[in-house]
């Protein structure tokens, strides 16, 4: 089926040419325009269309329809109103290129997401393993680990055993043990959340709280630890805590 269309006025057959013609020749012409365009011959007649309306191709040359030029039958006015064989032939290139670069663009998709041009098969197979290593280290992952079990979370983004991994790069003598009593004894104080995230021990400012140095021989009221100027809440009720369960267990001991 032809993929190119003629242009033709709605209203042509009103055109003054076209009064004295039968409808057989009205019908001719018409088949003769659209062999020119199909053929892109610039509006020459010939062949098989041309010896089937032969009779009706005179009485369109005398209406001024058609061209007689050298013996050869032309479409009058062909080319004001319908495109030349090199213009279609331009369109038909121009469209050809179209159509090699999307075809071009998606064979270069097809072949980065399958991973078989130009070494993308390694560099593919490279991304997806280093997709399927879990970030982290080793080490930080088991201290995620222990920070889930101590506080019944279930934290597992990248994000937090970076956090950890950084913290644990910072303190490189500090050993699971002291982070689990450490977290143990945080979790316990009064200001503690029930929404916990990691980066509430992990990030910088939250680990050095967690394990900035205890005072020393700090003061007691009444068998009750004294807040000491300037120290962190936390801190204190940990050693308030801890003062606590020294005098019980030294009451106990006198009993």
């Amino acid at each position: 089926m032809s993929r190119r269309w003629m242009r033709l006025d709605t209203d042509f057959l009103d055109h003054p040419k076209f009064a004295d013609l039968t409808a057989s020749q009205m019908v001719a012409w018409v088949r003769m325009l659209g062999y020119a365009v199909e053929h892109t011959t610039d509006g020459l007649v010939k062949g098989p269309i041309l010896r089937a309306s032969w009779r009706s191709s005179r009485a369109l040359v005398a209406a001024g329809l058609l061209d007689e030029v050298d013996g050869k039958i032309y479409i009058h006015d062909f080319l004001e109103y319908q495109e030349s064989a090199d213009e279609v032939a331009a369109k038909s290139n121009k469209n050809s290129s179209n159509a090699k670069r999307g075809w071009e663009t998606r064979r270069d998709a097809t072949r980065i997401a399958t991973g078989n041009a130009n070494g993308n098969a390694q560099e593919q197979e490279q991304y997806k393993d280093k997709e399927k290593r879990p970030a982290g280290s080793a080490r930080a992952r088991e201290v995620l680990a222990i920070w889930n079990e101590l506080l019944g979370a279930r934290a597992r983004s990248d994000e937090w055993l970076v956090m950890i991994d950084t913290r644990l790069a910072e303190n490189p003598d500090l050993t699971n043990d002291q982070l689990r009593h450490r977290i143990e004894i945080d979790v316990k104080s009064p200001w503690w959340t029930s929404s916990p995230t990691p980066n509430m021990h992990f990030s910088a400012k939250q680990f050095e709280r967690l394990f900035a140095p205890q005072p020393q021989a700090a003061p007691q009221q009444n068998g009750e630890a004294v807040r000491l100027p300037g120290e962190d809440f936390a801190a204190f009720s940990a050693r308030r805590e801890q003062v606590r369960n020294a005098t019980k267990e030294a009451a106990r001991g006198n009993r």
